[in-house]
């Protein structure tokens, strides 16, 4: 495992999404014993992939919209791969977030005067 074994249990993949009631959520850490499919291969970064006997995975359960209870595996690789494309995003929007404090550099002007400035006079 790459990060503190917290970040797996405290990260949600549903953060934002308040349109669903979750009650008696359960997230732990478990080896799995018998082959699962990885709940994060389905998106077009990881191809559909399962958890093999023996591996390391993220399982939650909880109670979903008062109807149904749903649980899902999801392998730690997969975990480290979000975690780690979060905080290049993060990275990348402290970088633009330092540039955009920066004044923008003025170019050096000369400003001479002329015999036409401020009514003819030189």
């Amino acid at each position: 495992m790459k990060h503190p074994e917290e970040d797996y249990i405290n990260w949600d993949p549903f953060e934002g999404d308040m349109d669903v009631d979750i009650r008696c959520r359960k997230v732990k850490l478990v080896r799995v014993r018998k082959q699962h499919q990885c709940y994060l291969s389905i998106n077009e970064k990881t191809p559909p992939h399962n958890i093999e006997p023996g591996q390391l995975a993220r399982y939650e359960t909880a109670f979903v919209d008062g109807s149904h209870w749903g649980s899902y595996y999801c392998c730690i690789p997969c975990m480290d791969a979000w975690f780690d494309e979060l905080n290049r995003d993060l990275y990348d929007d402290d970088i633009e977030d330092e540039l955009a404090g920066e004044p923008e550099p003025e170019p050096p002007y000369r400003c001479d005067r002329t015999p036409d400035m401020f009514g003819g006079a030189a």
